[in-house]
């Protein structure tokens, strides 16, 4: 199995689009229904071309993506991070994860947040997500860095 994430713009939104339906599509229905599922090629063209995106790929099959913005703000917001249901549980997630924390590390940014479940503020200046990871929601597990919690923190 070949796993590659690769640094993309809104020239692979159709790819992007893509995973991002059927990665939210194949969860269990939400109440509201989850945003992403209205997203669009247009809408995700629009948001890759703000600050850009990654796009995992698992023999050469587009498998996971995670959409930066918005570009003005300083820290690094983690979107529309998604895998297919195929593709779940062959480290596509956590490949995505550290090629975030690779780009929050090489642009020396301050924090990286997944909207809206965490903040994560680095644990030092080399830009390890390992810091003080701050739960906005009710969410078990930070999307960025993988820190948990217990369920009633």
């Amino acid at each position: 199995m070949t796993l590659q994430v690769r640094r993309v713009d809104q020239s692979s939104a159709g790819a992007v689009h893509d995973v991002i339906r059927r990665a939210f599509g194949g969860r269990a229905p939400l109440d509201p229904p989850a945003s992403a599922l209205v997203e669009t090629v247009e809408t995700v063209s629009a948001a890759l071309a703000e600050r850009g995106g990654l796009l995992a790929t698992l023999d050469g099959e587009p498998s996971g993506c995670m959409v930066f913005g918005p570009a003005d703000d300083p820290a690094l917001y983690l979107t529309r991070f998604g895998v297919v249901p195929d593709a779940q549980g062959t480290g596509v997630a956590g490949a995505l994860v550290r090629a975030a924390e690779r780009k929050l590390a090489a642009a020396a940014m301050p924090a990286c947040r997944s909207w809206p479940a965490w903040s994560c503020r680095p644990a030092s200046p080399s830009g390890s997500t390992t810091g003080s990871c701050a739960p906005a929601t009710r969410a078990s597990t930070c999307t960025c860095c993988g820190s948990s919690r217990a369920a009633g923190d």
